[in-house]
């Protein structure tokens, strides 16, 4: 038979016992005890009473009654004293069961229903929120009040404390010593279900103490559990391709709309760092989540958790890389750009010929910056030879965006093959009438060497010798100029085959302000036509001489170096 306890005090009894030697309260005593078995009674030959022997007899019968009737007020006195001694307490009240986690894998917590700190979503602020009565906590301003008003049994406040204690009471290790909570489910709940409750405790201790515990087994409703809510983290994600078709990049950033909670917890990064793009491309992009929170330490599923207790479910499981594909689009169209059409390749010689350079002053500077141009400097090409140049675009032409028509090699290189013809090589220039205007560059190389001139201050001119220190030269003007042919030309454009010579006549001032008047010769080589323009192939011109009359000249010539007669032909042009 299981173990019976007394209804009143809940103190251990016998089988049998139909009251409790403890408090004297009645119990009922089980059928099956009530009925056990006994001996058959024998029959017993009765005489018949007198009259007077059952008067005598019915007032033993009144005594009996009446001494029945007494004993049963004293138990029923005594059954009220020991139940109005003892403090009744509702297990449950002593029982807080907090939810928390998300609906489906909620997690569930027993522990005392003391006073609390609870956050309010209404007022978006934390609260204390009161617990049991009979958990009163000392630090209470109308802790003695209270405490004294819950354990209405206890003659003062210290029995009141004694009581309280039972069930605060801790050990070491914080575990409760006298009374303990068992969760029929703990894990993986959801709102709506049902959690039972069972409250153990030392029964001793509360019979002690004078508490009664009822009600030590219930149910409870789980709720309060968060919803939740499945997210794409990359719905709030913007790619964006920016650059050119074929050497297009991207970037990465937070759309604006993502939600203000999650803006602590996402973010986004490249996960390939290919910077030469084309439309049609695929890239990817990497999701960084912080705040991770797994329901199952065993599960695969990861959730994020925020601040605001709240839960996303976005799609990631262990040990993966949360990225996504996107395609290139957007990329601008490169302008196809041919830099042959503006660039002049300048030959010298007289045949065979060598290109001398590449003449990019009709390409725009910033083109002309992202361009390196190269050739075979020493290879020699007749009329009707093809000749290859080689273009090499630096990484900005495409910041411009141009690319170079066709294809690269290899190396970078692009190269395009030209035919040479006649009116590209240079032609030299023999002839009264071929003698014309010179193209600007050349044109510049008289004009820096008269104004050196000028900066000259020794008073040895030529032939003509100052009375002091020159102080100024003005006027200058051009007097004469001439054609010299060389008689033997040479297929070395580095020879002086022909010379472009000027007489200028100039004035010059000394110290004292005595003008003389001087006749300075300025000669350059070689005199060419090539690509429409007269040009001299070297850079610079030399300051040969000067006389006081323009006459003078003619004997120089005879007697110079660079002009003798039986070497050059002198022509006259203007």
């Amino acid at each position: 038979m299981a173990q019976r306890y007394c209804q009143a005090c809940g103190n251990a009894l016998g089988d049998n016992e139909a009251f409790c030697a403890a408090c004297g309260a009645p119990n009922d005593v089980p059928a099956a005890a009530a009925a056990a078995p006994s001996a058959a009674p024998q029959a017993v030959p009765t005489a018949k009473k007198s009259g007077g022997a059952a008067a005598l007899a019915g007032k033993k019968n009144i005594i009996i009654i009446a001494g029945a009737a007494l004993v049963v007020i004293i138990v029923a006195i005594v059954v009220i004293l020991n139940l109005t001694k003892y403090q009744t307490i509702d297990a449950k009240e002593l029982v807080r069961v907090e939810f928390k986690g998300m609906d489906g894998k909620g997690t569930a917590t027993a522990v005392l229903n003391t006073d609390h700190k609870e956050y309010n979503e209404e007022t978006d602020k934390t609260e204390t929120v009161k617990g049991s009565d009979f958990l009163v906590q000392s630090e209470d301003d109308d802790y003695k009040d209270r405490l004294l008003e819950a354990y209405s049994k206890a003659g003062s406040k210290k029995e009141a404390k004694e009581m309280q204690e039972v069930i605060i009471d801790t050990k070491k290790d914080g575990e409760l010593r006298n009374i303990s909570f068992e969760l029929s489910d703990e894990k993986d709940l959801k709102n709506g279900d049902t959690v039972t409750v069972t409250v153990e405790f030392d029964e001793d201790e509360f019979k002690n103490a004078g508490i009664k515990l009822e009600n030590t087994e219930f149910e409870i409703e789980v709720e309060g559990l968060n919803d939740v809510k499945s997210i794409d983290v990359f719905d709030y994600c913007e790619v964006k391709f920016d650059g050119f078709d074929g050497f297009g990049s991207y970037s990465v950033e937070t759309k604006a709309d993502m939600p203000d909670e999650l803006k602590d917890y996402v973010s986004f990064g490249r996960a390939d760092y290919n910077n030469n793009l084309k439309n049609g491309d695929k890239v990817k992009v990497e999701a960084y989540v912080y705040g991770n929170y797994t329901a199952d330490e065993d599960g695969e599923e990861v959730y994020l958790k925020t601040k605001e207790n709240n839960y996303y479910d976005y799609g990631y499981k262990k040990g993966e890389n949360l990225t996504k594909e996107f395609e290139v689009s957007g990329l601008k169209e490169l302008a196809e750009y041919d830099p042959m059409a503006d660039v002049k390749v300048e030959f010298s010689g007289v045949g065979p010929y060598k290109i001398n350079k590449i003449n990019k002053d009709a390409v725009t500077a910033e083109i002309a910056d992202q361009l390196s141009f190269d050739y075979e400097w020493s290879k020699e090409y007749n009329v009707g030879d093809s000749v290859q140049i080689k273009v090499y675009p630096y990484s900005g032409l495409k910041d411009l965006g141009y690319k170079l028509k066709g294809s690269a090699d290899s190396d970078g290189y692009y190269i395009y093959t030209i035919t040479l013809t006649e009116d590209m090589v240079p032609v030299l220039i023999t002839k009264k009438e071929d003698v014309g205007d010179l193209n600007a560059a050349s044109e510049k190389y008289f004009t820096d060497k008269l104004d050196e001139i000028k900066k000259d201050n020794t008073r040895y001119i030529g032939d003509v010798t100052l009375a002091e220190d020159p102080k100024s030269w003005s006027d200058f003007e051009l007097e004469k100029t001439y054609l010299v042919v060389n008689n033997d030309i040479s297929s070395n454009d580095y020879d002086e085959n022909v010379k472009l010579a000027r007489v200028y006549k100039a004035t010059v001032t000394d110290k004292k302000n005595k003008k003389y008047e001087v006749h300075v010769l300025l000669y350059g080589y070689n005199l060419i036509k090539s690509n429409g323009e007269l040009s001299l192939t070297r850079d610079y011109v030399t300051y040969a001489t000067a006389r006081k009359k323009l006459g003078d000249f003619n004997k120089y010539f005879e007697d110079d170096y660079h002009f003798k007669k039986d070497t050059y032909k002198m022509i006259a042009v203007g």
